[in-house]
């Protein structure tokens, strides 16, 4: 028996992995009660599988089993019981291991695909063990897979509890269907073939490069109030374009939300206890302990520079003194008081700098003169006293920083490349550094900000979370039921919201069946589930309590088509309809303009803005002031060198395009690399194509939503 309880102290903490590891091998989302109770009768369909009936009874068993499954994770933690969040998870996941069960696994019948008894043994302890697996049964302290553990534990699986042979025979199972999958998308990976003239274009589009001045107009710069779209044009573009829209059955409502706001009393607790922790917080020895006892957030103490601090408080370091307090205030929902527990030196020190990085489209030496003597003209230029950001922002082929004027924030030891790195300690001081500094990225023109930055300070903090008091809460739902009581109809509704001005009845359209969120109301499956069974015009004479607000709703429409309705997207084909308008308007009056763009930008007014673009690539279409927009930098590349385009409509405004400079990707003989990344690409996403081809074939009818 020594023996027997030695083991399973031993293994114990295993049971909790295996639950988390048979989880996370399914897509996971859903929960359950006791549906029996529930529902008409077992047997009634809850969706469709591949022609397959799907009656609660069996969904049910899905579910339970999960759920069992998952409580005796929970009670490792000391848990006995699932929330509404984990519910939801495991009914997902149960409807997934049906989809998995009648979908894929017809597939594999079909194919002759299984996973044999010897290769499901050298998955799991065999001389191929699945990453899981060793993972799982490394040594604790190495981090290296232990096989002496394994056989171990698998000797020892006999003599464990019931439940934790039930979570290993499920890991088991897990493996195997997830090896099965991995064999059925293989077969469509290894089919991927790239061509040389794809992998001649995929060269071109990352080499090929463009320097490029536009003009820019958004459209936000003509107010949408002033474009008028009627129903003829919003049905005229659906119709047109009908193949993109998909019918989506849905519900709508309006709702008015009572949110559970802390009152003046409950603010001024709040206050006051704080306060009272401040007093305790300035005489107490041990901050630690006193923060982990006092402070709704408690956070560890360790040592920040001054950088590395909220402003506020970086703006009253000159008046803290070691053991000053600082507080108490409020931020946000919450007051804060900070103490000064100490201050130091720190021997490696951190510095903030901008950069311009010029890249070379290859390694060739002509490629890397031809930057370098790009970066030495920039850095002339700023020591001529040209301003940095400026030029940042027009040469600078990092995109991420050039937005910011170069600036790439605060780093200490480790951040960077070295050479990069040496460069800015061996500098020591702000200021331009003499010299391009090479890395594997490119070519560098740095500055140094600010620094050598040493001091770093140990700050201790007490946060109380300022929240509203039962009697707080007891009032807005008496304010809530008041508005829900008023009738059972929307126009009883909305008269009785228009006696408060305080209230907002609100609108949410097109709401999926089976959507956890409605708006910005998060958690709110339940009102979901009423939208769900409810007639239009209904009002629930209930209140929808959502934890920190209630709602008051009704049903506002319900579309059950198996066509696409354009009432379903009209939203976002009049967002379509107008910015088309927009762009007519803008080309309209762009096309009047002449001279260079700066002249035509003038006489179009402010909204008109003229940028540089250098560096372009095909593959990474970034523009400078607007982001990403495939069309505009797809038109720059479709011209010539010294050609202007006429205006025309990007995918965030009009532009008119003048081309520069254009440089020509260098000839290869070889294009393997490109080929091999395409194929990459191409595998990747194999999964998810093969995912949604199989369900798209099973012809899957989900009615879940009328029942949870």
């Amino acid at each position: 028996m020594a023996v027997i309880g030695t083991i399973r102290n031993r293994f114990g903490w295993l049971l909790l992995v295996f639950m988390s590891l048979v989880l996370l091998l399914f897509v996971v989302s859903t929960g359950t009660e006791n549906l029996s109770n529930i529902f008409k009768g077992k047997n009634e369909s809850l969706g469709e599988i591949a022609g397959k009936s799907i009656s609660i009874e069996v969904f049910q068993q899905e579910v339970q089993t999960l759920e069992t499954q998952y409580l005796q994770q929970l009670a490792q933690q000391g848990r006995q019981s699932l929330n509404e969040q984990e519910k939801q998870q495991i009914r997902e996941q149960a409807w997934n291991q049906l989809i998995q069960k009648y979908a894929f696994e017809r597939e594999y019948d079909a194919l002759g695909l299984m996973v044999a008894p010897e290769e499901q043994y050298d998955i799991i302890q065999g001389n191929n063990i699945h990453p899981i697996v060793k993972q799982n049964f490394s040594n604790r302290e190495t981090q290296v897979f232990d096989k002496n553990m394994l056989v171990g534990y698998l000797k020892a699986l006999d003599t464990l509890p019931p439940q934790a042979q039930s979570m290993w025979d499920n890991f088991e199972k897990s493996l195997v269907q997830q090896r099965m999958k991995d064999k059925y998308e293989n077969l469509f990976k290894t089919t991927t073939y790239i061509t040389k003239a794809e992998a001649q274009q995929e060269y071109e589009s990352q080499t090929a490069k463009a320097d490029a001045k536009f003009l820019y107009v958004p459209f936000f710069a003509i107010p949408d109030s002033t474009i008028k779209v009627n129903d003829s044009e919003v049905n005229a573009y659906f119709i047109k374009n009908k193949n993109k829209y998909k019918a989506r059955e849905n519900r709508s409502i309006q709702y008015v939300a009572f949110p559970v706001i802390a009152s003046k009393a409950d603010t001024q607790f709040f206050y006051n206890e704080i306060r009272q922790s401040a007093i305790e917080f300035a005489k107490t020895q041990d901050d630690s302990l006193f923060i982990q006892a006092n402070s709704d957030a408690p956070t560890p103490l360790t040592y920040k520079a001054a950088h590395e601090l909220p402003v506020y408080l970086k703006d009253t370091l000159k008046y803290f003194n070691k053991g000053g307090l600082y507080g108490p205030f409020r931020e946000g929902g919450s007051y804060y008081i900070y103490k000064m527990v100490n201050i130091k030196e720190d021997s490696v020190p951190s510095f903030r700098a901008s950069h311009i990085l010029i890249k070379f489209a290859d390694s060739s030496k002509t490629a890397k003169d031809e930057a370098m003597t790009k970066a030495k003209d920039i850095l002339a230029k700023l020591k001529k006293g040209e301003d940095f950001a400026t030029l940042a922002r027009q040469f600078s082929t990092d995109q991420g920083s050039a937005q910011t004027g170069g600036d790439l924030s605060y780093f200490s030891k480790g951040a960077m490349v070295k050479p990069f790195e040496e460069a800015v300690f061996k500098a020591n001081r702000p200021g331009l550094i003499d010299r391009v500094v090479e890395t594997d990225f490119g070519y560098h023109i740095i500055k140094v900000t600010e620094g050598p930055v040493r001091t770093k300070y140990q700050l201790g903090a007490i946060q109380k979370n300022i929240v509203p008091s039962n009697e707080t809460r007891e009032a807005t739902f008496k304010r809530a039921s008041i508005v829900a009581g008023a009738g059972v109809k929307v126009e009883d509704l909305r008269e009785a919201i228009k006696k408060d001005a305080s209230l907002t009845l609100l609108t949410a359209d097109q709401i999926d069946p089976n959507a956890d969120n409605v708006n910005t109301l998060t958690n709110a499956r339940e009102i979901v589930r009423w939208a769900n069974n409810a007639k239009v015009g209904e009002v629930r004479q209930e209140v929808f309590d959502l934890e920190n607000q209630y709602v008051v709703a009704t049903l506002t429409g319900k579309n059950e088509s198996s066509d696409a309705k354009m009432e379903d997207y009209k939203e976002q084909i009049t967002f379509e309809v107008r910015k088309q308008k927009k762009a007519a308007q803008i080309i309209a009056k762009l096309s009047t303009g002449k001279g260079t763009l700066e002249d035509i930008a003038k006489s179009y007014g402010v909204q008109a803005q003229v940028n540089n673009a250098n560096e372009l690539s095909f593959g990474n279409p970034q523009l400078p002031g607007i982001g990403n927009d495939a069309v505009a930098v797809g038109r720059i590349f479709g011209m010539k060198q010294g050609q202007r385009s006429r205006p025309f409509a990007g995918d965030a405004g009009v532009l008119i395009a003048e081309v520069i400079k254009k440089t020509d990707a260098p000839k290869i003989a070889d294009y393997t690399q490109f080929k091999t990344q395409l194929k990459q690409i191409n595998a990747n996403r194999v999964g998810y194509m093969v995912n949604e081809a199989v369900k798209e074939a099973a012809k899957i009818k989900d009615l879940r939503y009328k029942f949870f």
